[in-house]
């Protein structure tokens, strides 16, 4: 049993093309606001790599760490309630 991460958030959109409108909108504003999470953005051109200031992680979708991330998040409802 894998064991579950609740400040972990995964940004996926367009099948991995690119992170832009809603959620990297989203993924702005919680940065910008210092929310404290793990940041994961999946991107077929970014893979395995982390942002410059280290706050997002780039996976590859359908890679073993895309798939270990999506085990091991919490429920959307428990992340989307500690927004409010």
């Amino acid at each position: 049993i894998l064991p579950v991460k609740e400040n972990r958030i995964i940004f996926e959109a367009y099948s991995g093309k690119n992170i832009s409108c809603n959620p990297k909108a989203i993924l702005d504003y919680m940065i910008n606001n210092n929310y404290n999470y793990d940041y994961i953005v999946v991107h077929n051109d970014k893979h395995n790599e982390v942002s410059s200031d280290g706050k997002i992680k780039f996976v590859k979708i359908r890679s073993f760490k895309y798939f270990y991330y999506y085990a091991t998040l919490i429920l959307l409802k428990k992340i989307v309630h500690k927004l409010h």
